[in-house]
């Protein structure tokens, strides 16, 4: 079974603003995306061309989210009016398939 790793990323990280979200973006696009909120709720949405943004997702404080999805640029607000949401996030590219021989139980040596 093949494996994708991802050899490079972008980071982002701070206070996720509670009126005008934020945005930031990701060049060249992310095709993994790992979320940390920490403190309070906040309220992000995902764009694969950096134009046109996906309906709101609400991610909780005190959970990592990893999504597999193609981001250009992303929006992040805090939920909670005169509160701080800190935010951390890295964005995987440049992806690498790794393809080995199957696993074979047992001894070494063994004929096939």
């Amino acid at each position: 079974m093949p494996q994708t790793i991802y050899q490079l990323t972008h980071h982002a990280a701070g206070n996720a603003p509670d009126n005008l979200p934020l945005k930031i973006d990701l060049n060249p696009p992310a095709l993994r995306i790992d979320i940390g909120i920490f403190d309070n709720v906040a309220l992000i949405t995902f764009s694969a061309d950096g134009i046109h943004f996906l309906t709101e997702r609400e991610f909780p404080a005190g959970v990592l989210s990893s999504l597999d999805q193609l981001v250009a640029s992303f929006l992040i607000r805090n939920k909670t009016v005169a509160s701080v949401a800190r935010y951390d996030v890295t964005a995987f590219y440049s992806p690498l398939e790794i393809v080995g021989e199957p696993y074979i139980f047992g001894p070494p040596g063994r004929p096939r």
